[in-house]
């Protein structure tokens, strides 16, 4: 196997590809007359292969930065929420950049908002803001009060929905029964309505007559009296010892009746028209006019 195989085998079989050891150490055992392996590691034409790792120093979280003022980085104060706060900030984090000459011991990127106006948490090295003020997400509060006291802010507490009230159920309406006297005296009233109003339109038809000249040579005769109305009909009055269970109401096809069971009367109850009588061997009304049949 050529040294080359033995190299790419090596870096490539999930050691550290880094690292130039691992790699001497194989090649030292597999050919004779190779110098040691510190004696490799120190010769530049060899090790100039290995990528040496950039290292990066890791953040320190927030709560370790609060009020470290390092001279070395930007001034800027930045703006580090408080864990489980509801979105309070701590007012004492430092920008972890350089600062640059010039900048009056900024960052070129505060060092640009500072110049434009828009560095809205200030300085570490002064005193903070008052009431900060997002450039678009707005009004912000600090984690802890002037005096350094924390702050707990107030948490919305969540409404339960209103139960709806069960909607009340409509009660039915019952029938309410008539006697046959309660029944005649509707009736009654309903045609003298229709009398009156007949009366009225009957006048209204009739064509005013003109006042006729008055002939010398005949005598004025005074006007005739108008007939007095027709009395209206009473409604017949029955005895109080009728049993009210003599009257019973029937519905015939979607129409409700009045049936007198004494004497076999049916009346429509919707206009307290007696319409007919009942006829008891054929179980159907015998209607006074062929039309209520239809």
């Amino acid at each position: 196997m050529s040294a080359m195989s033995i190299a790419q085998k090596t870096l490539t079989s999930g050691s550290p590809a880094n690292d130039p050891r691992l790699l001497f150490e194989v090649l030292k055992g597999k050919y004779e007359g190779l110098p040691e392996v510190e004696e490799m590691l120190q010769d530049p034409e060899l090790t100039c292969h290995f990528i040496k790792p950039k290292s990066k120093k890791a953040t320190p979280p927030p709560e370790e930065r609060r009020g470290v003022i390092n001279e070395h980085k930007c001034n800027a104060r930045v703006w580090k929420e408080k864990p489980r706060s509801g979105g309070l900030g701590y007012d004492n984090i430092q920008c972890s950049s350089k600062k640059v000459d010039g900048c009056d011991g900024l960052c070129k990127k505060h060092f640009k908002l500072f110049d434009e106006g828009k560095l809205w948490l200030g300085k570490v090295t002064e005193e903070r803001p008052k009431d900060p003020v997002h450039p678009t997400a707005g009004p912000k509060m600090w984690s802890t009060d002037e005096d350094g006291n924390e702050v707990e802010k107030e948490r919305k507490r969540k409404t339960s929905p209103k139960k709806s009230s069960p909607k009340k159920k409509k009660e039915k309406k019952e029938k309410k029964s008539f006697s046959e006297e309660e029944l005649l005296k509707m009736l009654a009233d309903v045609r003298a309505k229709e009398q009156e109003a007949e009366k009225e339109q009957v006048k209204e038809e009739e064509p005013v007559k003109e006042d006729e000249p008055v002939k010398e040579d005949e005598p004025v005769k005074d006007p005739e009296p108008e007939p007095e109305p027709e009395p209206e009909p009473e409604a017949p009055v029955e005895s109080e010892d009728e049993d009210e269970d003599e009257v019973k109401i029937i519905e015939i096809d979607g129409v409700e009746y009045q049936h007198n069971t004494e004497d076999g009367r049916m009346i429509r109850t919707d206009d307290f028209t007696e319409v007919g009588t009942w006829n008891d061997d054929t179980g159907e009304i015998d209607f006074f006019d062929e039309d209520e049949d239809e």
